[in-house]
């Protein structure tokens, strides 16, 4: 389990904590949702846990299966913690870099000085679970967005990590390609048994596939733990907007006032 424990941040001594007193608790098999407005720090967060951030000027605490991630190698990290950043080529190994080779690149932290061959067969094994055979040596640049995005995640799941963390990784695809990402993360959460956070602005998503919803807005964090808890005042609380949910064949959908 991932427990962030009364965590409060700051890149510098002399600002203002981006994230204060934050408390919420990642386990594996679980679908959270991380929810507020720009500029609240939600991207920070996954990016501390992560500990892609330097945690220099920081209060509280982030622990990883009850060891603080201070105290763990960002190589015992990256072996249990994957991050898939918002879309981009950048994440790739540059233009010409491959499917296979992107993909590779999820086994950095099980390199030594040589790829081996156990390194070869997971990358396949992952191509094959995507069913990505087809585009395995074509160029990431020549793939649609939300096959780009598809390959992307493959790369953060050849880590083998425990956990998945992921800031806004649909919000340049299209309508369809958000569901099948969506559909996607959800039968990797349970097969796989993954713990994975979300950055989500559509809470109708949110609701459709998270189980788990944690809501950030200036000092204040709140922790839903139900979908029934997730209330039409709280949405207004969190994100200063007059909502009401509809009941359509079984699923709660948001009307905006």
């Amino acid at each position: 389990m991932i427990e962030v424990k009364d965590f409060s941040y700051a890149y510098r001594n002399d600002e203002p904590y981006i994230l204060h007193n934050v408390n919420l608790k990642i386990k594996r098999g679980n679908f959270a949702a991380l929810l507020g407005n720009n500029g609240t720090g939600k991207s920070t967060l996954i990016k501390c846990i992560s500990r892609i951030n330097r945690l220099t000027y920081t209060e509280g605490k982030i622990l990883l299966d009850e060891s603080n991630i201070l105290d763990l190698s960002r190589k015992e990290i990256a072996q249990k913690i994957s991050y898939v950043p918002q879309s981009n080529l950048t994440q790739g190994m540059g233009h010409k870099a491959t499917v296979f080779e992107t993909i590779l690149l999820g086994r950095k932290p099980y390199l030594g000085w040589h790829v081996q061959q156990s390194d070869i067969e997971q990358v396949e094994k992952t191509i094959s679970y995507f069913g990505l055979e087809a585009f395995a040596n074509r160029s990431i640049v020549q793939l649609s967005g939300g096959e780009r995005q598809k390959v992307f995640l493959a790369r953060a799941l050849a880590q083998e990590p425990e956990y998945l963390l992921l800031d806004e990784p649909i919000n340049n695809l299209d309508l369809s390609s958000q569901y099948e990402f969506m559909n996607l993360l959800q039968k990797v959460c349970t097969e796989q048994k993954i713990g994975m956070l979300i950055i989500l602005h559509d809470i109708d998503l949110a609701l459709r596939y998270c189980n788990e919803f944690f809501l950030l807005k200036d000092t204040k964090t709140i922790n839903i733990h139900d979908k029934e808890e997730f209330t039409e005042e709280i949405i207004t609380e969190i994100f200063d907007i007059d909502v009401r949910f509809i009941e359509y064949e079984g699923q709660r959908l948001i009307m905006y006032n």
